[in-house]
């Protein structure tokens, strides 16, 4: 049996693939916790678009109330209902949303890096 380095590709693609996702079973909305998941890390990058520092200026989900730097920094003109909408129906079905946290609570001013706005 010849196996080919493409077949070795493949098959590690879809091993690594398969692993890591959960299942896709969906909830009573019609959506699987890894739709919410999807949506709501798309709405956060949406969020969090910038070109200058002033542009940052709206904390969109807090963390550890003790860090301010925990919270989502995201763009003041983001309309960020849509956002909070789908978090609280994803939390509703029962989904755990993983959202970008900042860690590092020595950061201690919003700012836009990069396009992005961030903890700094």
């Amino acid at each position: 049996m010849s196996v080919s380095i493409s077949d070795v590709l493949i098959v590690t693609t879809v091993s690594f693939c398969t692993q890591s996702r959960p299942s896709y079973s969906q909830t009573a909305s019609g959506f699987s916790c890894d739709d919410y998941e999807i949506m709501i890390n798309v709405e956060v990058r949406l969020s969090r678009k910038c070109t200058v520092d002033s542009d940052c200026d709206q904390v969109l989900f807090e963390g550890d109330l003790e860090c301010e730097p925990n919270a989502i920094v995201g763009n003041a003109d983001f309309d960020s209902s849509y956002l909070y909408d789908l978090y609280d129906e994803a939390t509703l079905m029962g989904c755990t949303i993983d959202l970008p946290i900042n860690n590092s609570c020595s950061q201690s001013e919003m700012r836009c890096v990069s396009g992005t706005c961030t903890w700094n």
